[in-house]
């Protein structure tokens, strides 16, 4: 029950009229106005503590607000260094779950980079030559000028890829596969197949059962029957198009040619609720 309603009752049976007018009035002049303060304080002190770690680590320049839009439809600079540090976690994590070390890996691409998010994090790695990809030239501008540790190119929508046959160890789309359509998806992933070394992994993120939940019982019941959904394909690379990939889909259907080797459900955690797979080219 809010503040207010319940001092209107406690006041109705207990207190005087002077000591309601008192409290509303301290209520209203001195509590709610703080707890808006502490918000902001709160929020300030969250953002100079990413910030700081940011430059701590020699994270290198942040995109501006506009560049940040783009990639998230948001501005918030919090969001973009923590999502992408916990996106590094996750890859990190499944690859280790399955007896691949990054540290060991000569050569990483980020397939839709955007603006660096997830491969500023990790510059630390010495033995890995370190790629990011993206169709939009502004955001591969800005890349090359503020992260050059890395390697950044412009590819054209379907390809093909700037790179030589066997060039990576690692690919990794985190939400790429959930704007594309399924024929977009085919072209992309027999394309991934040829840089990938033998024996190099696939990593992608999709939209998976949570973000169909609401929808209606059509399309839940396509996808319970292992159909991949699209919807605004005519937007495809866009935000506005939002692809649905299924468990059994992702595991017979996603990526023929490579092997399944592990799948997580909201496993992707720089791309909140989104499920995690990684695939294997034999």
């Amino acid at each position: 029950m809010p503040f207010l309603v319940r001092l209107r009752v406690f006041a109705k049976y207990r207190l005087p009229a002077f000591l309601v007018r008192f409290l509303r009035g301290f209520w209203r002049t001195i509590v709610r106005p703080t707890a808006r303060w502490g918000r902001r304080v709160k929020a300030w002190l969250i953002q100079t503590w990413w910030l700081a770690k940011n430059a701590l680590r020699r994270g290198g320049p942040l995109p501006p607000d506009d560049l940040i839009f783009l990639v998230s439809g948001g501005r918030d600079i919090v969001w973009f260094l923590k999502s992408g540090e916990r996106a590094r976690k996750s890859i990190e994590g499944v690859l280790a779950n399955n007896g691949i070390r990054t540290s060991r890996l000569r050569g990483i691409l980020d397939f839709g980079c955007g603006a660096g998010r997830v491969l500023r994090h990790f510059r630390g790695l010495r033995n890995a030559g370190l790629y990011g990809v993206d169709y939009n030239p502004d955001l591969i501008a800005w890349c090359r000028t503020a992260l050059p540790f890395a390697l950044f190119e412009v590819n054209s929508f379907l390809g093909p890829l700037p790179f030589p046959a066997d060039a990576f160890d690692l690919v990794y789309a985190l939400s790429v596969f959930t704007h594309l359509t399924e024929d977009q998806q085919a072209v992309w992933l027999k394309e991934i197949g040829r840089v990938l070394r033998p024996g190099g992994s696939l990593l992608v993120s999709v939209h998976g059962a949570y973000h169909v939940r609401d929808y209606p019982r059509e399309t839940r019941d396509l996808f319970e029957r292992g159909e991949m959904i699209v919807f605004a394909g005519e937007a495809a690379g866009t935000n506005l198009c939002a692809a649905f990939h299924p468990p059994a889909y992702m595991k017979s259907r996603f990526a023929p040619g490579f092997e399944f080797v592990d799948g997580i459900p909201e496993g992707a955690l720089g791309n909140p609720r989104q499920d995690l797979y990684l695939f294997r080219k034999p």
